[in-house]
């Protein structure tokens, strides 16, 4: 632990984000079938929809956060009238996006695969309404070059992951 009270505020969001992915991998087929509407849903169902809808608003929320300039970056410049396709060449080295916690921005792309695996519906159509998972692609592509071995490869994998649904 260090002497500064943020590091550690963000050293404990790791294992929350941990813990929602946990709840992802075992309850997330049943916000995907509510999500898509495939099934009757009993109330039992649509209110653990509601909480795992929840969880991920909430989480994306602590890693926007926690990532600093990263999660937000290529939002800000698409923001200026940029098209996703037409992001400008990576900013120079001193310019490049402030990372101040790989280990939440890893657990959130882990977080963020197994949501895709198990309800990705559910994922694509938060309830938070700022497009959390347009920025969550975009913050991927930006950590795949992290320095941080663990982040970029979660952010890799979660690209993969989003690259092969079908």
């Amino acid at each position: 632990k260090t002497s500064n009270g943020e590091s550690e505020k963000h050293s404990t969001q790791a294992p929350m984000l941990h813990f929602v992915e946990e709840a992802f991998d075992i309850y997330g087929h049943v916000g995907e079938a509510v999500a898509r509407g495939t099934s009757q849903s009993t109330t039992a169902d649509l209110n653990l929809h509601k909480i795992l809808d929840r969880l991920l608003v909430l989480s994306f929320a602590a890693v926007e956060e926690a990532a600093g300039t990263m999660w937000a970056s290529d939002g800000e410049q698409q923001q200026r009238g940029e098209k996703a396709g037409e992001a400008s060449p990576p900013p120079s080295p001193p310019a490049r996006p402030v990372n101040r916690s790989p280990d939440e921005l890893a657990a959130m792309f882990s977080l963020l695969t197994v949501a895709l695996r198990r309800s990705p519906a559910l994922l694509i159509n938060l309830s938070s309404g700022k497009d959390s998972f347009s920025r969550a692609v975009q913050a991927g592509t930006v950590a795949m070059n992290e320095k941080e071995v663990d982040a970029s490869r979660s952010a890799l994998i979660f690209l993969k992951t989003l690259a092969d649904l079908k």
